[in-house]
């Protein structure tokens, strides 16, 4: 009985040894493609593994796996085209050289020879992988969300189910460790956005200590100039903004990005290329649009100014909201210095609102709607820098657009002084003030109907508050109408009749018009009613 209970450990010891899972997994194929999905698998013991005793079930779709020895600690793909058929992309064309010979190029020498098998993924947002070993589940894999274009899902440990979005340049890492799997020393550059702070370009490098220790010594190099890092713990990311000088003569400008610490075991990870922008960046900016228009027909429209000295050409430029950004055109479009150029979402109804436009404007194939409130209007690049941003919580009411004014240093936002905008035209802004103020065109009014002095001009002079309240009071306390409560953005004059809310004929006597806003600011003045 011992001896048979020695035999049984024994070989559970073998079958242990012998660790083989799923590593890595491509669902969401690059571009539109069906043929380039795969899954990896890596021997995770010191001892070879004969794949035919292990099938992998894809969703509910079971796949039997050939004859063939995995060596230790290595890895397989699993493809569903390993040669381009019909000009079908396929594993090679993609990751190697299309030659239809798998070994002729530096990549597929170092990797195992993939295994073209027949399978189909069928969800990119949720999908489960398990992989069985004479019917016992030994692996499992799983994503819930989909992964950016062409991303792959990678596995963080051999015995982690931790699944994360592959971190690499290349995003994905068949054949190779997992970008997300930490080496004893690596310290990696993530990515670099930028960010225009009053059109000045701040560099914002995002850096990885993807190593199992800290690291004390990284430095970051950019050109000639070297930034030292602070301590980064082992796991962890940090964040640096560099403001570099982009004094260059070209508009755009490739840079190179080094990060480097002593003996780092992953140097694929180290460099990065980007684009730095010259001092005379964006070329293009929001001028002015209108997005809270009270008619039931798409109206709607966003404004787009050159401000350089250099014609741009719109292909590959994206407007759009908080949200997304949808290209403005495929085909050429230049746009000069100087010049306006309007993106509309209907060219009849726009036509029709604007009969007198003779400007230039544009009709993408697609484009995002606009909220009234809480949203962003965004202008992207054709290198994918956001060139531009407006973040709102509230529009004008009555077709008022919001308008910037061009002409100054800090290109203030605001609101158009006239309903409707100036669409491919100089803007005209309301200029407000940082007071309150009322101002009458006689301090009498004689509502009799002789015509003479029937209404009262009132003219308001207001700061730039988001409501505004307009009230007419008795002298003994009591409101006797209410012109403006709480609006926004009022008009700066209105005519008053002498009348109630009741539409009803008030007495001779004085009468107290009170002006607020919701920041604190108040004025009065007094007219007197005769007969």
């Amino acid at each position: 009985m011992k001896i048979k209970t020695l035999v049984i450990i024994l070989l559970l010891s073998q079958s242990l040894s012998a660790k083989l899972i799923i590593n890595e997994v491509l669902s969401n194929e690059p571009a539109s493609s069906t043929t380039l999905e795969w899954i990896e698998l890596y021997n995770d013991s010191n001892s070879s593994v004969q794949l035919s005793e292990y099938t992998l079930v894809v969703d509910t779709n079971t796949i039997l796996l050939p004859a063939l020895f995995i060596e230790p600690n290595s890895y397989i793909i699993i493809c569903k085209r390993l040669f381009s058929i019909a000009n079908e992309p396929s594993f090679e064309s993609y990751w190697g050289n299309d030659s239809k010979i798998w070994g002729d190029t530096d990549y597929e020498l170092a990797i195992v020879e993939p295994i073209e098998v027949s399978f189909s993924i069928l969800k990119n947002d949720t999908g489960t992988i398990q992989l069985l070993q004479q019917g016992n589940l030994v692996s499992f894999f799983k994503w819930e969300e989909k992964s950016e274009d062409g991303t792959s899902w990678e596995r963080k440990f051999p015995d982690s189910a931790i699944i994360l979005q592959s971190e690499s340049f290349s995003k994905s890492t068949a054949g190779f460790m997992n970008s997300i799997t930490l080496e004893k020393r690596d310290l990696a550059i993530e990515f670099v956005d930028i960010i225009l702070d009053n059109f000045v370009p701040i560099y914002t490098f995002t850096i990885s200590n993807r190593g199992l220790t800290s690291i004390e010594d990284g430095v970051l190099l950019i050109d000639q100039l070297q930034f030292e890092l602070p301590y980064l713990m082992s796991d962890s990311s940090l964040i640096i903004n560099v403001n570099l000088d982009t004094d260059q003569s070209s508009l755009y400008k490739q840079q190179t990005a080094i990060v480097y610490t002593m003996d780092d075991n992953r140097t694929s990870n180290d460099t990065l290329v980007f684009t730095t922008v010259s001092n005379q960046y964006p070329p293009l900016i929001l001028s002015e649009f209108l997005a809270n228009h009270d008619e039931n027909r798409k109206i709607e429209w966003i404004e787009i100014y050159n401000r350089s000295d250099e014609e741009v050409d719109l292909v590959n430029w994206s407007v759009g909201d908080e949200i997304k950004a949808y290209p403005i055109t495929i085909e050429s479009f230049i746009l000069l210095p100087n010049q306006y150029v309007v993106i509309v979402k209907s060219a009849n109804d726009f036509i029709d609102e604007y009969p007198l436009f003779v400007g230039d404007f544009i009709v993408p194939l697609s484009g995002a709607t606009l909220n009234n409130d809480n949203d962003a209007v965004r202008l992207v690049d054709n290198f994918n820098i956001m060139a531009d941003i407006l973040t709102y919580t509230d529009l004008y009411d009555d077709n008022y657009t919001m308008s910037r004014e061009l002409f100054d240093i800090a290109y203030a936002w605001g609101r158009s002084s006239e309903s409707k905008g100036t669409p491919g035209y100089e803007n005209e802004i309301f200029q407000l003030s940082n007071v309150v103020d009322i101002n009458l065109s006689s301090k009498y009014i004689s509502p009799d109907g002789d015509g003479y002095e029937d209404n009262v001009t009132i003219e308001v002079v207001v700061t730039d508050s988001k409501n505004y309240t307009l009230k007419i009071y008795d002298v003994n306390g009591n409101m006797v109408i209410s012109l403006y409560d709480e609006v926004a953005y009022i008009s700066n004059s209105i005519e008053w009749d002498g009348r109630s809310d009741n539409d009803e004929k008030l007495p001779i006597g004085i009468y107290i018009l009170y002006l607020s806003t919701d920041d604190g600011l108040s004025t009065k003045e007094t007219i007197v009613i005769a007969r």
